[in-house]
């Protein structure tokens, strides 16, 4: 019986651990709101301009695919309804709470959250991807019952609606880091707090990483790519092939909204060494929903002065100003005149941070793209912006960072290596990748040592405190005897 016991309390603490060492996986993709692609004159930013991130969730009983956003400017994880036109045959493909049996309306929040004070604390069932840590294995991890803020407008939609329009429903996944410890609707929290995810950790990662071949990217690139949003692991856990561990760069400084602070920003004119452009102690802010950088004014101005004058005076480039979206930037023709040789002259920017201790710099091949044969300048300068710095996708396609909502730090991993170190170091590599998960077994081997220790231990110390008591209650018993056995007659 307690050999039974045993084997099954073991087997439970080992499948708990290893279930618990898991992160969520999303697929994530890029949606324009001006997606006229089959416009050949149409400007780059305009394409480009007003798009957000987006993924799927399965949710409810029955199963839906909801629409998802992705977010860094709320830390909610909610759910809003938007008024749309929906045939009837496509009614039944859109989650709706009253069709879901697994809905739970727990209480209005008398707070506001994402719509109104109205806003409500619900419950539903949600199916996310998962991927084991431990096995390197992809698996679907049910939650049956998952906190979320459901959305309610101040008025009845479909009062406002025509006949034809329904309440759609889409998720937001915020990640913005949650100020008050009381708000418990944030999917990280959720998740770790689950015992789903075993670290508040989450990164973006982007497959088309490496851009060495002297290759620009194409509109293509920046569109189709297909990122991952990974929740609850570090990339050295996702991806050991590529990042290790002991190249994470750890910054102490707490952040509540995404942001790096850069001791200079400069770049070379000429390829000399006499620094051309220095702004000290800037402000940069993460936005992953764009394709490209938007700078400050004084940087715009120079980078023109520096680099595109010659070129624009011989109507080879050319400014570009949309003041219907408030963008201004750069573009040049491809020609014989102008070829991807005159890109290669341009000036690489450094941006040096003090507490990671490393300088990024973005090339001609990180801030040029083709499209519409013609090259399109990826640093833009916003109307209305002066000072702070927004950096798009395609800084995080070149540099991996980690966020880590509880710690309140960015984390970089400096794996800026050449191609030949790569090659030389693939054994090594390779044995730290054996050597990682050998230490997440014996991690959990540890653990459940530690429980058997505890659980024997338990059971001596159960067995004595029994045989005493036991002991002592016979020894009652025996000098009581008398007594019962003479009221036995009495009686």
């Amino acid at each position: 019986m307690f050999k039974n016991c045993f084997i099954i309390i073991i087997l439970y603490l080992f499948f708990y651990l290893t279930n618990s060492l898991n992160a969520i996986i999303f697929p994530i993709q890029y949606y324009f709101t001006n997606n006229t692609f089959d416009e050949p004159e149409k400007p780059l930013f305009d394409i480009l301009y007003n798009s957000y991130i987006y993924t799927h969730a399965k949710i409810g009983t029955p199963e839906y695919n909801i629409k998802t956003f992705v977010s860094l400017w709320t830390p909610h994880f909610s759910m809003t309804p938007n008024l749309e036109s929906i045939e009837d045959k496509d009614s039944l493909s859109y989650y709706n709470i009253l069709k879901s049996n697994s809905f739970q309306n727990i209480s209005c929040l008398n707070k506001y959250y994402v719509i109104s004070k109205k806003d409500i604390s619900a419950k539903e069932k949600f199916i996310f991807k998962g991927y084991n840590l431990i096995n390197n294995t992809y698996n679907n991890i049910t939650i049956e019952d998952l906190d979320f803020v459901l959305g309610v407008n101040n008025s009845n939609l479909n009062d406002n609606g025509s006949e034809s329009e329904n309440e759609v429903y889409y998720l937001t996944i915020g990640l913005q880091v949650r100020i008050s410890f009381q708000d418990k609707f944030n999917l990280v929290y959720l998740l770790k707090e689950k015992n789903i995810t075993s670290s508040y950790d989450w990164f973006i990662s982007f497959n088309d990483r490496d851009n060495k071949k002297g290759e620009l990217y194409n509109l293509n690139n920046l569109i189709m790519s297909s990122p991952q949003l990974v929740i609850g692991g570090s990339p050295h856990n996702f991806q050991p092939d590529i990042f290790l561990e002991d190249n994470l760069k750890i910054s102490h400084s707490q952040n509540y909204y995404w942001m790096l602070y850069f001791k200079n920003i400069y770049y070379y004119s000429n390829d000399t060494t006499n620094i051309k452009q220095k702004m000290l102690h800037c402000q940069v802010q993460f936005n992953f929903d764009q394709n490209y950088i938007i700078s400050t004014p004084d940087f715009h101005y120079n980078i023109k002065n520096d680099f595109f004058n010659y070129y624009l005076s011989k109507s080879i480039c050319h400014y570009y100003n949309d003041s219907k979206i408030d963008i201004e930037g750069y573009y040049c023709d491809k020609s014989k005149k102008f070829n991807i040789n005159n890109l290669k002259k341009f000036p690489k920017i450094y941006f040096e941070h003090k507490e990671f201790n490393f300088t990024f710099e973005l090339s001609y091949q990180d801030l040029f793209v083709e499209y519409n044969g013609k090259y399109w300048f990826l640093i833009v300068l916003m109307k209305g912006n002066d000072d702070n710095w927004f950096f798009g996708s395609i800084f995080l396609r070149k540099y991996q960072f980690v966020f880590n909502p509880d710690s309140k730090m960015i984390n970089f991993y400096d794996v800026n290596i050449t191609d030949e170190n790569n090659i030389n170091a693939e054994n090594e590599d390779n044995n730290k990748d054996k050597n990682g998960k050998l230490k997440y077994f014996l991690v959990i081997f540890g653990i459940i040592i530690s429980w058997i220790i505890f659980i024997v231990v338990g059971i001596f110390i159960g067995k004595y405190i029994y045989k005493k008591y036991n002991k002592k209650q016979r020894a009652n018993e025996l000098d009581d005897k008398y007594e019962y056995i003479s009221e036995k007659i009495i009686n």
